[in-house]
Parts: structure tokens; C-alpha cells; sequence
């Protein structure tokens, strides 16, 4: 057998803990959105951490937050938002997908 045929019935890989992640921070996502405003009157100004649809913890300052919550949660993928009014656009670049839009 050839490495090219070898290459071609190897099955795909995929990481599915890592597809599973992307998917639940697209649902943190759409859920800070629709509750943005609520939790401006409780934590405006502050960061928070959403996991899966609730507010897991919070700080003013984003280190020390970022520190706790992937020390409890693991490092994985989280949404820790500032909670702000008007929200905070960033984009920062990444090199496995290029730009994410927030």
C-alpha cells in the first residue's frame, strides 16, 4: 500500500471535546446577548464568566477572574465578557481560524 492510499482511508480526525466546546461558547454567546441587560443592573462594569448558560463568577479585574475560573473549570473555552453599556467589540486574531469577531 501506497502512503497517498494510506493517507486517503485513514478516517478523519476530529476532535470532538473541542467541537462540543465551540458550540457551547456560540450558546454563552447568544445567551449573554439576550441577558445583557439584566446583568448590567448586577455586574455592569464588570467581568464576567458564563458556563453553560449562568454566570459561573465575576471580578472587576479580568486576570485575576481569568485565573480562577480556568484553575476550577480548566483551560478550556469560556466566555468572560465585560459587562458594559454600550458592549465592547473586539477583534482579535487567531492562527487556526483568522479573525474572531466579537
Amino acid at each position: 500500500m501506497t502512503l497517498a492510499r494510506a493517507k486517503t482511508k485513514r478516517p478523519a480526525r476530529r476532535r470532538p471535546e473541542k467541537a462540543d466546546e465551540h458550540s457551547t461558547f456560540e450558546r454563552d454567546l447568544k445567551w449573554y446577548a439576550a441577558h445583557r441587560k439584566e446583568l448590567l443592573s448586577e455586574y455592569g462594569g464588570s467581568y464576567v464568566a458564563i458556563l453553560n448558560g449562568k454566570v459561573v463568577d465575576s471580578d472587576q479585574d479580568f486576570s485575576p477572574l481569568a485565573e480562577r475560573v480556568y484553575k476550577k473549570y480548566g483551560y478550556r473555552d469560556i466566555l468572560m465578557p465585560r459587562v458594559q453599556d454600550p458592549p465592547q467589540v473586539v477583534n482579535i486574531f487567531t492562527p487556526s481560524t483568522g479573525y474572531l469577531k466579537g
